[in-house]
């Protein structure tokens, strides 16, 4: 229209800069689901938690809810007349790369924090500022039943303990507490971490968050409602683990609550978010969620042509990584599967490692043990391979260690060198070295970067060698010595495995 005036039947709201939900809410669907689909290795792992672990079994109601409310949200028109954002785009291509970053190094949790994110700047991305803000909390509910929150099971464990056994001394009741342990005359519990409360603090949180988003209008009333359902939760699960001990106590420890202490704490819990819930319709009073800002839209399959670059690049970021991931996993080259000589130098395979000692690589694809002898000195061999490395399968990970715990305390003296003692008699001396990513290092971190870089690079398998001699009554020289030949001789078998000591690590 001459002069910039808009022509008949646009309007503000219709113009394509600030379109209507248009095809851009069935289309934000169908990326939903193509995510899942592309990122499902990272998706099973949240849902085997919520399947296996009864901690993190409301799992799926959150998740449903949160379907709900990111649905209500389209349908009270908080996603209308909202434009793109390049900027999301850019935040979207950061947090698929940190997955991707995640996934080649074997880092689980950040993988399951990058998912929920991943939703979000495509959110940003496709409805903008605004519609980033009107899905942030029914998308970010999912982060209350994410596994990450097993990082703060050990603190609400000890406060539960501590909380338990002041209760205790504060009416009468003997109670002697060692660690996670409560002896009493007549028996002893152990607040183990499913007694923690951990469940009842995410599930408190969630019920907030939501409660919060539906009804409050005012940031402070819904700090307000967090903090209540938060410390209600928390105590909770305090006043459960005191019932429980204390009806043990006054039963000689035969009331059916100490076996059954579970859907009782389910109980209280409800039992005592009914003062939170009362106190978030109060809240309403002072701080009322604010009317829908647009009836519900419709539905169209047109795709208005600005909207179509920011889409369509938006779709393609989201789901770049993961087909990335799964070109890299399949072209990877697989290293061979190491075997043990049955001699080496002057070194003869005997049998079976000695048992009073073994490392500990949970998930290797191949471990190798054997009992190294020249006539006058002898090692133990451990060799793990890991053909692909991945979580609970990895060469450095959680769970891994040097030794058993009853095998003796390891103590590190160098790179690639540590001593195996019971009291203050030396045991055995171990040497190591990690050939990962076709990269070798006597270092763990190094290590965990090496299984990043090699990963990403199409190498993803690992070897893992663990040398030790016993030790003398007088010191560990001859141990050392022992292994220095042995690894000089056994280099050979396996090149570049075994460096020499002190030298630069490649």
């Amino acid at each position: 229209a001459p002069g910039g005036a808009m022509s008949p039947g646009m309007s503000p709201a219709t113009s394509p800069a600030m379109s209507p939900s248009l095809a851009r809410w069935p289309l934000f669907l169908f990326a939903v689901a193509a995510a899942f689909a592309v990122y499902w290795p990272t998706l099973y792992t949240i849902l085997s938690r919520w399947t296996g672990d009864p901690t993190y079994s409301h799992g799926y109601l959150v998740a449903a809810v949160s379907a709900w409310m990111t649905w209500r949200a389209w349908r009270r028109g908080e996603l209308e007349n909202t434009g793109h954002s390049w900027l999301g785009l850019a935040a979207l291509a950061a947090v698929g790369a940190t997955w991707l970053l995640a996934r080649g190094g074997s880092i689980q949790v950040v993988q399951q924090l990058m998912l929920p994110a991943m939703l979000l700047g495509f959110a940003w991305t496709v409805f903008g500022w605004r519609g980033l803000v009107a899905l942030l909390v029914p998308i970010g509910v999912l982060y209350f039943v994410l596994p990450a929150w097993d990082y703060i099971r050990l603190p609400l464990q000890n406060l539960t303990v501590l909380a338990v056994g002041e209760s205790l001394h504060a009416i009468g009741i003997p109670a002697y507490i060692h660690g996670h342990r409560v002896e009493l005359p007549g028996g002893t519990f152990e607040v183990v971490e499913g007694c923690s409360g951990l469940h009842f603090f995410m599930a408190g949180a969630a019920l907030a968050a939501i409660q919060s988003y539906l009804y409050l209008g005012a940031h402070w009333a819904r700090a307000v409602l967090m903090a209540a359902a938060l410390v209600v939760a928390i105590v909770a699960n305090w006043i459960r683990v005191a019932v429980v001990i204390i009806a043990g106590h006054l039963t000689e420890m035969q009331h059916f609550l100490i076996k059954d202490h579970y859907y009782f704490g389910w109980v209280v819990f409800a039992l005592l978010m009914i003062p939170v819930l009362w106190l978030g319709r109060r809240l309403e009073d002072r701080a009322p969620a604010p009317p829908p800002p647009a009836p519900a839209p419709s539905l169209a399959l047109q795709l208005p042509g600005p909207l179509r670059a920011p889409v369509v690049a938006g779709l393609a970021v989201l789901l770049l990584p993961g087909l990335a991931w799964w070109g890299i996993h399949h072209s990877s080259v697989i290293a061979p599967v190491p075997t043990l000589p049955e001699r080496v130098g002057g070194w003869q395979l005997e049998g079976r490692a000695t048992g009073d000692w073994e490392p500990l690589q949970p998930g290797t694809t191949v471990t190798l043990d054997g009992h190294y002898a020249d006539g006058l000195l002898a090692v133990d061999l451990w060799l793990v391979y890991y053909a692909r490395q991945g979580g609970g399968e990895e060469l450095i990970g959680y769970g891994n260690a040097l030794a058993r715990p009853r095998d003796g305390a390891i103590k590190v003296l160098a790179p690639g060198e540590a001593r195996l003692s019971n009291g203050d008699r030396h045991r055995r001396l171990i040497w190591y070295r990690y050939e990962v990513g076709g990269r070798v290092t006597d270092s763990d971190l190094r290590a965990k970067v090496y299984q990043l870089t090699g990963t990403l690079t199409g190498r993803p398998s690992a070897y893992g060698l663990f040398m030790s001699a016993r030790c003398g009554e007088t010191g560990c020289d001859e141990a050392r010595e022992a292994l220095a030949a042995f690894a000089d001789a056994f280099s050979d078998r396996l090149p570049g495995l075994v460096q020499e000591r002190g030298e630069t690590t490649r």
